[in-house]
């Protein structure tokens, strides 16, 4: 799987009319590894609130009352150490995973033999409402994921307002910069910071009020179309690209304000 997603890379780097990175880093990347430049266009997120929180008694769950994680139960993503730094942490919240794995995994096995009775697993959800006041009422989100450029994920929580924990990767702290926390991959470090921001409600608000601005100042939807049309209107003309979009230019954030977040715990 690997030789072939480099193969793939290398492809790209040779043939591709445009070369689009997610992330800064990545453009970094490929530009280390295969000399080639690229065209800087993540993705957006939408930014909504909590509208109906009674959703969640489905699975027995209160707003506030629960850290939430949404992944592939991949062991890339860290799923196993979320879950052992959470059993070391005291107290009565619960951690929330919704994810699953397209096949028959050991990893996954292990995962839900955990024996504390405050974590809960859910299958994927593909019902927007559910999966918004997940979201927008967890008390804080815990994000894993470390390889792949700009994750999906990330932008979703952060668009819902939610305080995110993440480990500390290129990727994850190039889309956070002072608006989440990162942690160090290990069982204590990611405890550590749990229990941190447990004890502190004023930051986990501050930091859902942060997510929903850096949404807004630097990935949203209509900022990734605005880029996409600009980049196929300069290969339809042959002209040069001119702008920040290209590797080496500043993020082409906007200057929006906004503290719109999710209906208080």
């Amino acid at each position: 799987m690997r030789w072939g997603l480099q193969f793939g890379e290398y492809v790209a780097t040779k043939v591709a009319t445009e070369l689009i990175a997610d992330a800064r880093a990545m453009q970094r990347y490929y530009l280390a590894r295969y000399g080639a430049s690229s065209v800087f266009i993540p993705y957006g997120a939408h930014i909504d609130v909590s509208r109906d929180p009674t959703l969640l008694g489905e699975y027995g769950l209160e707003p506030g009352r629960y850290f939430f994680v949404v992944t592939r139960l991949e062991p890339e993503n860290n799923t196993d150490l979320t879950i052992k730094a959470f059993e070391r942490l005291a107290t009565d919240h619960k951690l929330v995973i919704v994810g699953g794995a397209g096949y028959k995994s050991r990893f996954v096995k292990e995962l839900m033999r955990t024996r504390d009775p405050r974590i809960r697993f859910l299958p994927p959800i593909y019902d927007r409402a559910i999966l918004r006041e997940l979201f927008c009422n967890a008390y804080a989100y815990v994000h894993g994921n470390e390889v792949g450029g700009t994750n999906p994920a990330l932008l979703q929580a952060m668009g819902y307002g939610c305080a995110v924990l993440a480990v500390n990767v290129v990727f994850n702290a190039e889309v956070l910069r002072d608006t989440g926390i990162l942690y160090e991959k290990s069982v204590d470090a990611l405890r550590e910071q749990l229990e941190y921001v447990t004890a502190r409600p004023d930051l986990a608000a501050e930091l859902r009020r942060r997510a929903v601005r850096r949404i807004r100042e630097a990935y949203t939807w209509e900022g990734m179309t605005e880029e996409y049309e600009r980049l196929f209107a300069r290969v339809i003309s042959g002209k040069e690209l001119i702008g920040p979009s290209r590797t080496g230019g500043a993020v082409a954030d906007s200057s929006q304000d906004g503290s719109t977040t999710c209906a208080s715990r």
